[in-house]
Protein backbone atom coordinates (compact mmCIF):
# COMPACT_ATOMS: atom_id res chain seq x y z
CA UNK A 1 0.00 0.00 0.00
CA UNK A 2 2.92 1.90 0.31
CA UNK A 3 2.61 2.70 -3.73
CA UNK A 4 -0.99 3.44 -2.93
CA UNK A 5 0.05 6.38 -0.75
CA UNK A 6 2.99 7.53 -2.85
CA UNK A 7 0.97 7.60 -6.25
CA UNK A 8 -1.73 9.30 -4.02
CA UNK A 9 0.38 11.60 -2.11
CA UNK A 10 -1.28 10.46 1.12
CA UNK A 11 1.32 10.60 3.93
CA UNK A 12 2.63 7.10 5.69
CA UNK A 13 0.56 8.08 8.82
CA UNK A 14 -2.74 7.88 6.85
CA UNK A 15 -5.01 4.93 8.03
CA UNK A 16 -7.07 2.97 6.10
CA UNK A 17 -10.21 2.89 7.63
CA UNK A 18 -13.11 1.68 5.67
CA UNK A 19 -15.54 3.78 7.63
CA UNK A 20 -14.01 6.72 7.28
CA UNK A 21 -12.95 7.43 4.24
CA UNK A 22 -14.39 8.75 1.31
CA UNK A 23 -15.24 6.74 -1.58
CA UNK A 24 -12.70 7.90 -3.91
CA UNK A 25 -9.99 6.72 -1.24
CA UNK A 26 -11.98 3.31 -0.83
CA UNK A 27 -12.41 2.94 -4.59
CA UNK A 28 -8.41 3.35 -5.32
CA UNK A 29 -7.75 1.41 -2.20
CA UNK A 30 -9.94 -1.79 -3.94
CA UNK A 31 -8.18 -0.92 -7.12
CA UNK A 32 -4.87 -1.39 -6.28
CA UNK A 33 -5.74 -4.68 -4.22
CA UNK A 34 -6.35 -6.18 -7.22
CA UNK A 35 -3.32 -6.43 -8.66
CA UNK A 36 -1.53 -7.56 -4.81
CA UNK A 37 -1.55 -11.17 -4.19
CA UNK A 38 -3.03 -11.39 -0.64
CA UNK A 39 -5.43 -13.92 0.79
CA UNK A 40 -7.85 -12.40 3.57
CA UNK A 41 -10.24 -15.51 5.28
CA UNK A 42 -13.35 -13.52 7.10
CA UNK A 43 -15.83 -14.99 9.60
CA UNK A 44 -19.53 -13.55 9.50
CA UNK A 45 -21.45 -13.31 12.90
CA UNK A 46 -25.01 -11.94 13.48
CA UNK A 47 -24.42 -11.10 16.65
CA UNK A 48 -28.65 -11.02 17.38
CA UNK A 49 -28.39 -14.74 16.86
CA UNK A 50 -25.60 -15.69 19.35
CA UNK A 51 -26.74 -18.64 21.10
CA UNK A 52 -27.58 -17.90 25.49
CA UNK A 53 -24.44 -19.78 26.13
CA UNK A 54 -22.48 -17.89 24.02
CA UNK A 55 -23.55 -14.15 25.13
CA UNK A 56 -22.57 -14.83 28.34
CA UNK A 57 -19.06 -15.02 27.59
CA UNK A 58 -16.31 -12.31 28.11
CA UNK A 59 -14.94 -10.32 25.17
CA UNK A 60 -12.09 -12.76 25.16
CA UNK A 61 -13.49 -15.65 25.54
CA UNK A 62 -16.28 -14.68 22.99
CA UNK A 63 -12.95 -13.82 20.24
CA UNK A 64 -11.21 -17.45 20.87
CA UNK A 65 -14.26 -19.22 20.21
CA UNK A 66 -14.47 -17.12 16.59
CA UNK A 67 -11.11 -17.20 15.87
CA UNK A 68 -11.04 -20.80 16.36
CA UNK A 69 -13.87 -21.77 14.44
CA UNK A 70 -12.05 -19.53 11.71
CA UNK A 71 -8.50 -21.05 12.32
CA UNK A 72 -10.22 -24.60 11.78
CA UNK A 73 -10.71 -23.36 8.06
CA UNK A 74 -7.82 -21.76 6.84
CA UNK A 75 -5.36 -24.03 5.53
CA UNK A 76 -2.72 -24.63 8.30
CA UNK A 77 0.56 -23.64 5.98
CA UNK A 78 -0.63 -20.42 6.02
CA UNK A 79 -0.22 -20.17 9.81
CA UNK A 80 3.29 -22.24 9.66
CA UNK A 81 6.23 -19.80 11.28
CA UNK A 82 3.79 -16.39 10.82
CA UNK A 83 3.69 -13.55 12.56
CA UNK A 84 -0.36 -12.88 14.38
CA UNK A 85 -0.69 -9.31 14.81
CA UNK A 86 -3.56 -8.44 16.63
CA UNK A 87 -5.43 -5.22 16.37
CA UNK A 88 -4.95 -3.59 19.83
CA UNK A 89 -2.35 -1.94 21.72
CA UNK A 90 0.89 -4.14 22.87
CA UNK A 91 -0.11 -3.58 26.94
CA UNK A 92 -3.13 -5.79 25.80
CA UNK A 93 -1.57 -9.18 26.65
CA UNK A 94 -4.37 -11.09 26.85
CA UNK A 95 -6.17 -10.51 24.00
CA UNK A 96 -2.85 -11.45 22.01
CA UNK A 97 -2.79 -14.03 23.87
CA UNK A 98 -6.63 -15.82 23.60
CA UNK A 99 -5.92 -15.28 19.72
CA UNK A 100 -2.92 -17.12 19.74
CA UNK A 101 -4.33 -20.03 21.72
CA UNK A 102 -7.55 -20.25 19.88
CA UNK A 103 -5.31 -20.34 16.80
CA UNK A 104 -3.13 -23.18 18.47
CA UNK A 105 -5.75 -25.00 19.42
CA UNK A 106 -7.40 -25.51 15.80
CA UNK A 107 -4.04 -26.62 14.27
CA UNK A 108 -3.07 -29.02 17.28
CA UNK A 109 -6.55 -30.78 16.68
CA UNK A 110 -5.69 -30.93 12.82
CA UNK A 111 -2.38 -32.14 13.75
CA UNK A 112 -0.78 -29.91 11.55
CA UNK A 113 2.78 -29.40 13.00
CA UNK A 114 4.11 -26.26 13.26
CA UNK A 115 2.06 -23.36 13.84
CA UNK A 116 2.51 -19.42 14.55
CA UNK A 117 6.25 -17.98 15.34
CA UNK A 118 5.02 -15.13 17.44
CA UNK A 119 2.31 -13.12 18.72
CA UNK A 120 1.77 -9.68 19.35
CA UNK A 121 -0.50 -6.89 19.32
CA UNK A 122 -0.33 -3.66 17.44
CA UNK A 123 -2.29 -0.67 17.11
CA UNK A 124 -3.99 -0.82 13.49
CA UNK A 125 -2.18 3.09 12.16
CA UNK A 126 0.73 1.02 12.60
CA UNK A 127 0.51 -1.63 10.22
CA UNK A 128 -1.05 -2.27 6.62
CA UNK A 129 -1.73 -5.67 6.96
CA UNK A 130 -4.39 -4.50 9.48
CA UNK A 131 -5.58 -1.53 7.56
CA UNK A 132 -5.94 -4.13 4.98
CA UNK A 133 -8.33 -6.40 7.30
CA UNK A 134 -10.38 -3.62 8.30
CA UNK A 135 -10.95 -2.33 4.54
CA UNK A 136 -11.47 -6.28 3.99
CA UNK A 137 -14.28 -6.37 6.47
CA UNK A 138 -15.57 -3.26 5.67
CA UNK A 139 -16.06 -4.58 2.21
CA UNK A 140 -18.22 -7.72 3.67
CA UNK A 141 -19.82 -6.06 5.96
CA UNK A 142 -21.44 -3.56 2.56
CA UNK A 143 -21.70 -6.97 0.94
CA UNK A 144 -23.13 -8.80 3.57
CA UNK A 145 -25.58 -6.17 5.65
CA UNK A 146 -26.24 -3.36 2.84
CA UNK A 147 -26.25 -5.43 -0.36
CA UNK A 148 -23.72 -3.66 -2.08
CA UNK A 149 -20.99 -6.10 -3.44
CA UNK A 150 -18.89 -3.78 -5.50
CA UNK A 151 -15.54 -3.67 -2.85
CA UNK A 152 -15.14 -7.42 -2.53
CA UNK A 153 -16.08 -8.49 -6.28
CA UNK A 154 -12.63 -6.20 -6.95
CA UNK A 155 -10.80 -8.99 -4.70
CA UNK A 156 -13.08 -11.84 -5.80
CA UNK A 157 -11.12 -15.28 -5.30
CA UNK A 158 -9.32 -13.35 -2.70
CA UNK A 159 -11.39 -13.12 0.27
CA UNK A 160 -13.32 -16.39 1.86
CA UNK A 161 -15.76 -15.47 3.33
CA UNK A 162 -18.05 -17.85 5.56
CA UNK A 163 -21.00 -17.06 7.91
CA UNK A 164 -20.75 -18.39 11.66
CA UNK A 165 -22.96 -21.49 12.13
CA UNK A 166 -24.78 -22.03 15.17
Amino acid sequence: MQMLRIRRQIARSYEYHYAHIAHAERSAYFAALHHTEFHSWVLVVDKRRLPARLRRYNQYDLLAEFTYGLARRIPAEVFRDAILIVDTEPAKRKLVQAVRTAVSRALSERRAGRGIRKARGRPAHQEDGLQLADMIAGAVVSDVVKGHPAYLQRVKGQVIVWHYAI
